[in-house]
């Protein structure tokens, strides 16, 4: 037999080892209570990660399936309606005066207050291209910075533009069309007075309308 804690192998029948010493039945007994403790039966790790995935699972709750075209919002159309005619026009006959005032300030006042002499034709014409800049920056400047004048804020009007962003060359254009358009004749209030909307020409041809404000 052999010596379980040594190794010795003898042919003698006795209870203990001849080159240890070790009792044979106590080493027996040792060595099969460390191969019980070793050999415990334990679960599979794939068992118990299955296990554990399954409880996980149990205390998740399922969420609803989002699609992009179920977030989809409905934009609302801001419907114009023009101010009545004969509030616009108001308006505009009080930002006719101010803008007359502010051309006497910048000229004919300040030539005069200098002692100024004969007017020449030149000077004629520089004046009115000084009062046709500033009326076409009053409106611009206005229009862009307040989305009214003068005038149509004292009637509480104000322009918005249908289907377009009111930014600086909008409101340019929409001064240097409507004094354009004004000279021959008040073109454009004609054609505002002609037409079932009662919009200006100007107005009309740059999709820009005066609302009054809500």
């Amino acid at each position: 037999m052999r010596c379980k804690k040594c190794g010795y192998v003898f042919f003698e029948e006795t209870s203990s080892c001849p080159k240890c010493g070790a009792d044979i039945d106590e080493v027996e007994e040792e060595t099969l209570l460390i191969e019980d403790e070793e050999t415990e039966q334990t679960a599979p790790l794939f068992i118990e990660a299955e296990r554990t995935g399954k409880s996980e699972r149990k205390k998740t709750t399922p969420t609803p399936l989002q699609l992009p075209f179920e977030e989809e919002t409905k934009i609302e159309k801001r419907i114009l309606i023009p101010a009545p005619i004969g509030i616009r026009a108001g308006a505009s006959l009080i930002d006719f005066v101010i803008v007359v005032a502010i051309g006497l300030l910048t000229t004919l006042i300040p030539y005069y207050a200098c002692g100024g002499g004969k007017v020449t034709i030149l000077q004629v014409i520089f004046w009115i291209v000084v009062f046709i800049l500033e009326t076409i920056i009053y409106f611009s400047l206005f229009h862009y910075l307040m989305g009214s004048t003068l005038g149509k804020s004292f009637f509480e009007i104000e322009i918005a533009a249908q289907d377009k962003e009111l930014n600086f060359s909008l409101c340019l254009l929409k001064s240097i069309l409507g004094f354009i358009l004004t000279l021959p004749f008040f073109l454009t209030w004609i054609y505002s007075l002609i037409n079932e909307e009662e919009v200006p020409l100007h107005d009309a041809m740059l999709g820009v309308l005066s609302i009054e404000k809500e």
